[in-house]
């Protein structure tokens, strides 16, 4: 095995193993760290020059020590590459992309031919940068390893895969540098703190994350899974860029969500008529209902609905005082029991006009609003 494999072989599994959210196809590929080593052993993979000694320095390289390496040797292997980006003219950093080349045939060719016009496998940070003004200066590749038989690509192409995302994380050519932990999960894996890199990422997820396409043959049990860690993370993902862009407030969101706003429009009245049909979001106090949960908050924040609700409870008091109290026992006197109920029902009485009184002043003020 060659020294560049000793090193990297335990980032890679560090990377896998603290990456919860990493693809099923790498758990079902690599059930553990002797059949990730035994892979790379059959793959025969060749690494760029001064390889080994950059990972090993105590800071990370700059970006001419990529625009120096080899860009042909390899051309029709598989590969791991890098991609320089410069915008000429003013002083912004330079970019760095890296990816891999798995096509069936001349792969590395056919990935560089892709980068000369923009296809819909063209990255989408890449295209980006383009569009701002950035040029690719250099293509070079980092690892090369020779095409496989047709029954191993699915499984070779997880290892590839594996070995971008290590180089991706140590060189760290991602797009966030902030949230790049949480966002990642290249915490175990990284060498160097992300603050000590002079040039920024283009990379926009982490190759771990990336589906396994029907490739490999995955158990049900395990396919089952990853749709349910699949839903979640779109959930959250879907919440936290909502929030990003509410915080933001661009014209461009304010534009989109106005949109959407107008196209659910209809759909939304239509529910909301069927909320108050089927008194969904009901007040019974008041006999009313609300279209939605907002409707009915505002309701019972208002003066009307609250003088109402005082009003049902004296009068709910006013029944509870009138009620006859329990006889307490057969053989009582006839004579204590009449007074008791003359008593009651004096009580009643003054309890019943007392109230009567407040009922009248809460109706005067329901008039008056």
């Amino acid at each position: 095995m060659s020294a560049e494999l000793i090193f990297l072989i335990p980032l890679i599994w560090a990377a896998l193993a603290g990456d919860e959210d990493r693809s099923t196809r790498f758990t079902f590929v690599f059930p553990s760290l002797e059949r990730l080593t035994e892979l790379f052993n059959i793959m025969d993979f060749k690494f760029c020059d001064g390889l080994l000694n950059v990972l090993q320095a105590p800071l990370p390289p700059p970006i001419q020590w990529f625009e120096s390496l080899d860009a042909e040797h390899g051309i029709h292997d598989w590969a791991i590459y890098a991609m320089v980006l410069k915008k000429t003219g003013c002083s912004a950093s330079d970019k760095l992309y890296i990816g891999s080349a798995t096509a069936s045939r001349r792969a590395v060719e056919t990935r560089w031919y892709d980068y000369s016009r923009i296809y819909d496998t063209t990255p989408w940070n890449v295209v980006h940068a383009f569009k701002e003004g950035y040029t690719i200066t250099s293509k070079v590749l980092l690892a090369t390893c020779p095409l496989p038989a047709a029954g191993d690509v699915p499984t070779h192409r997880t290892v590839v895969l594996a070995l971008e995302a290590c180089f991706a994380c140590c060189f760290w050519a991602m797009f966030y540098r902030d949230i790049g932990d949480r966002y990642y999960g290249f915490k175990q894996a990284r060498i160097w703190p992300v603050d000590a890199f002079t040039y920024e990422g283009l990379c926009s997820h982490s190759p771990l994350r990336e589906g396994h396409r029907g490739e490999v043959d995955i158990p049900k049990e395990l396919l089952e899974k990853e749709a349910v860690r699949i839903h979640r993370k779109a959930i959250v993902y879907g919440k936290a860029y909502h929030d990003r862009q509410r915080l933001q407030k661009t014209e461009k969101f304010k534009a989109q969500q106005a949109g959407w706003n107008k196209r659910q429009r209809p759909r939304t009245q239509q529910l909301r008529h069927e909320a108050v049909a089927a008194k969904k979001f009901y007040c019974a106090t008041c006999d009313y209902a609300g279209g939605d949960k907002d409707k009915l908050n505002q309701h019972e924040k208002t003066k009307r609905h609250k003088l109402r609700v005082k009003k049902a409870e004296m009068r709910d008091k006013a029944v509870a005082a009138a009620a006859p109290a329990p006889t307490e026992a057969h053989s009582t006197a006839h004579s204590t029991t009449q007074f008791t109920t003359h008593s009651v029902i004096h009580s009643a009485l003054q309890s019943t006009t007392h109230v009567t009184v407040i009922m009248e002043e809460t109706t005067a003020e329901l008039k008056v609003l």
